[in-house]
């Protein structure tokens, strides 16, 4: 928990386990009198599409589009899940250029929803679908098979024709200095967007409450 009742949760990988994490987290923070929301996608190179799916689904309304998957002659939009509990505080999700794949899906149905603001900067591009087909000669051939689109029809997908990736609603960069220094800009950006959404006021010190001297 951050200042102002500001959670904040980094969601590292895409796995079987990361939506109950993320409830068990959420509830732990829901105790402590949550208020607005950090979602920290910066570097998760994403993982299972059911995943993506359901950690979306805490967060998009029921029955909206969280993906689209295209094929050759067909799509299947990938909705959000009805059996899913749903955080309703203000939300900011952080991305940077090695957010990929399922944190793509899960940012872009997240801002094409106006769920919430997703800050830092464009992500990775990677919304493909592939297959490895083995070869006798201990090589292989990669097939693509389908693509991802946002639910608005966003092609995640960098390509020649597209700039692909997930471009932020407020763009932060941070710096190799700062990443250094480990003074994190996005982060420190997107707490005060929530405490100001939230209506938190910064404590006044005492010295100026009172009209003392400040101490030597």
């Amino acid at each position: 928990m951050l200042e102002g009742n500001i959670g904040y949760v980094s969601l590292q990988q895409f796995n079987e386990v990361c939506d109950d994490k993320l409830d068990e987290a959420m509830r732990d923070l829901e105790r402590q009198g949550l208020k607005g929301l950090i979602l920290d996608l910066r570097a998760n190179p994403g993982g299972l599409l059911q995943a993506a799916q359901e950690v979306a689904s805490r967060f998009v309304p029921e029955g909206k589009g969280v993906v689209i998957i295209v094929e050759k002659d067909h799509e299947q939009t990938l909705k959000s899940l009805a059996n899913r509990p749903r955080y309703n505080f203000p939300l900011i999700v952080l991305v940077n250029r090695n957010s990929a794949s399922a944190s793509e899906i899960v940012s872009g149905a997240i801002k094409d929803h106006h769920v919430g603001t997703i800050l830092g900067t464009t992500t990775f591009g990677k919304g493909l679908v592939q297959t490895v087909v083995p070869l006798s000669d201990r090589s292989a051939v990669v097939i693509t098979t389908a693509k991802y689109l946002t639910p608005d029809r966003h092609d995640i997908n960098r390509s020649l024709t597209a700039r692909g990736g997930i471009e932020p609603d407020v763009v932060v960069p941070i710096s190799e200095a700062d990443f250094l220094a480990v003074n994190d800009v996005q982060l420190q950006k997107a707490l005060q967007m929530l405490q100001e959404k939230t209506g938190y006021q910064k404590p006044v010190a005492a010295a100026a409450r009172t009209g003392a001297p400040p101490a030597h």
